[in-house]
């Protein structure tokens, strides 16, 4: 009974890959089929809430982990070979507080959120509306960011925003150069043929 239970269990799991894995592929077909525009080797890494679509731009290799919330309904760019982890959040818009009600009305204020190429934002990472990421810039995880991170900045979540180090640059444009990026978990990414 015990090997028949384990092959049992084995198959379930496998299907509940199977279907998972149908639903984030038709996500993505969805994402690319309603966005401004979605590059090559789009993946989202599990199920995420998405509003606002249409105002979403996304480049190459781009990584979404699961649990991600993002509304982009105010303009969102994610830039090419940036990696976003679990549980993300992306807003773009906020409550009018100077509107016709207290503590705010139903109108929404856009400020877009613009993420720079190769950048790496870790797990619950909140960027709020206007947010600027620069190039190879690295958010650690927990942060709250707000206005502009500058180019290959590194960013830790203490009690404000701060900037504790930065990438070598001669490093960082090394790898540029000769288009090394990570594509799934680091490894090495290969664009898949649009042929």
């Amino acid at each position: 009974m015990g090997i028949l239970n384990r092959l049992l269990y084995s198959l379930f799991e496998r299907l509940h890959r199977m279907r998972l894995e149908g639903r984030r592929q038709q996500t993505v077909q969805q994402i690319q089929s309603r966005a401004k525009r979605v590059g090559r080797d789009f993946c989202l890494n599990g199920e995420i809430a998405l509003f606002g679509v249409e105002a979403l731009e996304i480049g190459d290799n781009v990584h979404i982990g699961e649990g991600a919330h993002i509304h982009a309904e105010g303009g969102l760019s994610i830039g090419s070979h940036t990696h976003i982890s679990r549980r993300a959040t992306i807003y773009t818009s906020n409550h009018n507080y100077r509107g016709e009600r207290l503590p705010y009305d139903e109108t929404l204020v856009n400020k877009p959120v613009w993420v720079g190429e190769a950048v790496w934002i870790g797990m619950n990472v909140t960027m709020l509306p206007g947010t600027m990421i620069g190039d190879g810039a690295i958010i650690g995880a927990g942060c709250v960011i707000r206005g502009e991170v500058p180019p290959m900045a590194i960013v830790s979540r203490d009690d404000s925003q701060s900037i504790i180090g930065r990438r070598e640059e001669e490093h960082y444009r090394k790898l540029v150069e000769q288009q090394s990026f990570g594509g799934s978990s680091g490894k090495v990414w290969r664009p898949i043929s649009n042929e």
